[in-house]
């Protein structure tokens, strides 16, 4: 999982950093928080059962079958963990496999491509520990290290 998360990471990073680039401009601005989710399996995630399930000003990328990369805009980690959590019950009602949900806000002190690389790593550390089928935050990180 390691070697397939970096490779999406590298694949992914430019492409996610400029989907995110106008959150992060409102944030800077405004002090309009966001936060930003990946969700991986193994296995494929089909994405058509949660299409009209979010926010429409909230961002979903499908990246790879497997990968998808939501933002939530003005929402702080607590909420965007909420709303991450929800979501995961819809891929749970419909897949029987692991599911890996990590999130960080623009609230961490993280911006742009840092954040987004700060979220690989925190999905490192899940599929690590076998932290799946829960929304994990950069908070584990820091209380494991």
């Amino acid at each position: 999982m390691i070697v397939e998360m970096r490779e999406y990471q590298e694949k992914h990073l430019d492409e996610m950093s400029a989907a995110m680039s106008i959150y992060q401009d409102d944030f800077e601005k405004r002090g309009q928080m966001f936060t930003a989710v990946l969700y991986y399996s193994a296995e494929p995630l089909q994405h058509s059962h949660i299409v009209g399930k979010f926010r429409r000003r909230d961002l979903f990328l499908p990246l790879e079958e497997n990968l998808h990369f939501f933002i939530f805009e003005d929402t702080g980690i607590e909420g965007g963990i909420v709303a991450a959590e929800k979501l995961l019950v819809l891929y749970q009602n419909r897949y029987n496999q692991a599911i890996y949900v990590v999130a960080s806000g623009s609230d961490s002190g993280r911006k742009g491509k840092l954040l987004i690389r700060h979220l690989f790593t925190i999905l490192e550390f899940a599929g690590e520990h076998h932290r799946s089928n829960e929304v994990l935050d950069g908070g584990y990180l820091d209380g494991v290290y």
